[in-house]
């Protein structure tokens, strides 16, 4: 998680569906063609909490890999583009904090995010 307590109405605290705190690798590929990999902080069928140790611009479109593991139907395997809505450098770690709403991702994966997030049966 953050190294700061939530702050209401701060960007990183908004959350628009239940996320599920999850810590797993994620692959980052930014518009510029940088292939960064971190890893994630939460996780909803709206978007994805990560760090990464290079910072990647508001607004930039990344594509985002990642496997989430499941209890019942081992790995639910996320691949999805997402716009960056928030960015912070975290001054403890030198790591930054990214807030990703997804735009492009399929039916089953969206399915298994919203199931996953409220840790619905198997998840």
């Amino acid at each position: 998680m953050s190294d700061r307590p939530a702050v209401p109405g701060h960007p990183a605290d908004q959350r628009a569906a239940p996320r599920r705190n999850v810590i797993v690798p994620v692959t980052v590929v930014a518009a510029d063609g940088r292939r960064l990999v971190g890893r994630t902080l939460d996780v909803s069928a709206v978007g994805l909490g990560l760090t990464l140790p290079e910072n990647v611009h508001l607004g930039s479109v990344v594509a985002a890999a990642l496997d989430l593991p499941t209890q019942k139907f081992g790995v639910l395997a996320v691949r999805a583009s997402g716009r960056v809505a928030y960015s912070a450098l975290q001054p403890k770690t030198g790591a930054y904090r990214i807030g990703l709403q997804w735009l492009t991702i399929s039916e089953g994966t969206l399915r298994g995010l919203r199931a996953y997030s409220i840790g619905g049966p198997g998840y």
